[in-house]
């Protein structure tokens, strides 16, 4: 049975309610404008579910006790995306983005950065694939043409280049 529950600051719940718990499928549009559609459990998003938030920013996929959780996909409203693995809120295992500006990263994250294995093909064509560490290229570089984007000379790919 569906219902409505109205709280003081103007927040809305229309869905399942359970012993008291929004439990089941439901719709809660918070007063900031926040509109969250899904499964509850225990009056937390829990199972599938999409969030839009207050400034046009979008999570849709698996959630636990109201964080993203699972797989997922989040988009903001100045053109960033992310899909892939998230763990309590963060994008960490294998994943792509894409920015405003063109830019793709595919592999390895770990909470929302990028970190092991991955590739970068940045706007201007130039692509990067090896291993990440707290969002920036390490070791076993290898540019693609056009060239790096710092200009200078090609890198080695047998892995045994320094840290940059």
């Amino acid at each position: 049975m569906t219902e409505k529950v109205t709280w003081a600051d103007g927040s809305v719940y229309e869905g399942e309610i359970e012993n008291g718990k929004l439990t089941g499928k439901g719709k809660v549009t918070s007063a900031d404008g926040e509109v969250y559609e899904g499964d509850f459990v225990d009056s937390a998003y829990h199972g599938k579910g999409k969030k839009t938030f207050a400034d046009g920013s979008v999570y849709e996929g698996d959630w636990d006790d109201n964080l993203p959780h699972g797989k997922g996909k989040f988009t903001t409203a100045d053109g960033y995306t992310y899909e892939g693995d998230w763990v309590d809120g963060k994008s960490t295992g294998k994943g792509k983005s894409s920015s405003a500006d063109g830019s793709v990263y595919e592999g390895d994250f770990v909470e929302n950065v990028f970190h092991g294995k991955g590739k970068i093909t940045y706007a201007d064509g130039t692509v990067y694939e090896g291993h990440f560490k707290d969002g920036e290229p390490v070791k076993d570089l290898y540019w693609a043409e056009p060239s790096p984007p710092f200009g200078g000379p090609e890198l080695p790919i047998d892995g045994d280049s320094e840290e940059w």
